[in-house]
């Protein structure tokens, strides 16, 4: 019976995803190096030289974005080399591995992975139903749409009121184990369902290195920016970087809060956020030409250099006009923000578009560019073919590959630094950079 299931659940898996134009392809297993982190991966030999057991089909998909195949997926092996008593972190397993391109949020992965589950458990039901509660004593029961969603903070209070569950001050911030099993409860006691989607953890377990308050909020307060450099160089007196800090780590911070800690810290370069938008389907994020002009000429006089964001090529248009207004100064530095919600999709295409626009309209400037979620890796390597500079890190993604949080920024900046060494080209020193950017 488990083979039968499992044959008919794949099958309505992979019958569902053709039905939504996804292609299905098969990657390679055995590959010439670690496909993630390299520090749990299988290493094996293969003939002279070392190979290793692919962890997950991430790096292609990410390249079959990037050849602009939109909806793929994938059924296969998985080799994880994590030592694990429970059945949740098995060393090898199979995987329903699934990539698209273009979405609004999370919201839009949350539904399609709901669908999925909803349809292939009708299948099982409708084929296998009766077996099974005849076997095992247990009614398949099919999940009714759309699956019930709450914050983690949330589904904590509930689990107190509930069943008088505390969570432990160490695991503040993450979805515990037991809490995970007491889920279960409460979500077919409340909802009648047996699916739970929890949304919102915490800042520290997804850790965005944006400025953030005690309560893991953004924040515009100065004085975390001067203990942050403080700390900085005190711990690291010989780390030679370039210092860009963020006008916009707030949303509702004044115009005064988002440039004190410019004129105090003199930063070599600061955000510029060169247009309004509205905010991952949330909120309103603010660029009113006031700010800007009082921004850029305030830029000028402390001696900050702006990074230019463009999250669509209106803010290039922006942009163009403060330069001639004065309110800029050349050569501008463009970052442009491909893949984010309410801005520009992250796709070859677009960025193509984005640099033409720049090219017509701010003619001499440097820019790099970066994506967000599943466009991440398009967007580096088309901005190393096209000879622009990338921009890496947390900020725009937590994520090191599915289902693989980033231990720290060091492990984007050294696939950054892979692929582009691998192109023929080479990291620019912080002096290097320096000198690109026209900084003093």
């Amino acid at each position: 019976m488990l083979f039968k299931v499992q044959t008919c659940l794949v099958g309505a898996m992979r019958e569902f995803l053709l039905s939504k134009n996804f292609l299905e392809i098969h990657t390679l297993k055995l590959i010439g190096a670690a496909s993630e982190s390299g520090s749990d991966v299988f290493e094996v030999k293969y003939f002279d030289r070392n190979a290793y057991l692919a962890q997950s089909p991430q790096f292609y998909k990410q390249m079959a974005m990037a050849s602009g195949f939109e909806r793929i997926f994938e059924v296969g092996p998985v080799f994880r080399a994590e030592k694990s008593f429970t059945s949740k972190h098995t060393t090898e397993f199979s995987g329903f591995d699934l990539e698209f391109s273009f979405i609004e949020s999370y919201q839009d992965v949350m539904a399609l992975e709901a669908e999925i589950l909803t349809y292939a458990l009708g299948k099982v039901k409708e084929k296998y139903g009766e077996e099974i509660e005849k076997i095992f004593g247990i009614p398949l029961e099919v999940p009714t749409l759309p699956f019930p969603q709450i914050k983690l903070r949330d589904l904590y209070d509930e689990l107190e009121k509930e069943f008088g569950y505390k969570l432990p001050e160490s695991e503040k911030g993450d979805l515990t184990t037991e809490a995970e099993h007491l889920s279960f409860d409460w979500v077919k006691k409340k909802y009648g369902h047996e699916f739970l989607f929890v949304t919102d953890f915490s800042a520290e377990k997804r850790a965005f290195y944006h400025m953030r308050d005690e309560n893991g909020n953004g924040t515009m307060d100065k004085e975390r920016f001067a203990e942050t450099v403080r700390l900085l160089r005190e711990n690291h007196p010989d780390c030679n970087i370039v210092l860009n800090m963020t006008t916009s780590g707030d949303l509702n911070a004044t115009d005064e809060t988002r440039q004190i800690h410019l004129k105090e810290l003199q930063p070599e370069m600061g955000s510029y956020d060169c247009g309004s938008m509205n905010w991952l389907h949330t909120g309103l994020f603010i660029n009113h030409p006031k700010f800007l002009e009082e921004c850029g000429l305030n830029m000028q006089e402390w001696g900050v250099k702006p990074e230019i964001e463009a999250f669509d090529p209106g803010m290039i248009a922006n942009a163009a006009y403060y330069l001639k207004k004065g309110v800029l100064k050349a050569p501008l530095h463009f970052q442009f923000c491909m893949g984010c919600a309410n801005g520009i999709p992250g796709s070859m295409k677009n960025l193509v578009f984005m640099k033409e626009t720049m090219e017509q309209l701010c003619p001499g400037s440097t820019w790099s560019c970066f994506g967000v979620g599943a466009s991440a890796m398009e967007m580096l390597y088309g901005a190393v073919a096209m000879g622009g500079h990338i921009r890496v890190g947390m900020e725009d993604n937590v994520m090191y590959a599915k289902g693989q949080l980033a231990d720290s920024n060091a492990q984007f900046v050294a696939r950054a630094k892979r692929v582009i060494e691998e192109f023929g080209r080479q990291v620019a020193t912080p002096d290097e950079a320096r000198q690109i950017l026209g900084l003093k």
